[in-house]
């Protein structure tokens, strides 16, 4: 994983990054989306950082925003 320059960039670049690698952490997200978002469900991501998770609600058909 490349250094990131937290002084430059914030803690939530770090944040979002470990989300990501964090396989335990991501897929249990992803289950919850699966078992929540239906077709035409209105879903609003606030703080989207890598937006991963708003694109798995919007692969679910979901009407996706996000708020950062």
């Amino acid at each position: 994983m490349k250094r990131v320059d937290i002084k430059s960039n914030g803690l939530d670049i770090v944040d979002a990054v470990n989300c990501v690698l964090d396989k335990n952490r991501t897929f249990a997200f992803i289950n919850a989306i699966e078992r929540s978002v239906k077709p035409g469900d209105f879903v609003i991501e606030a703080g989207v950082g890598t937006g991963i998770l708003a694109v798995f609600a919007a692969a679910l058909n979901g009407d996706v925003y996000g708020i950062e």
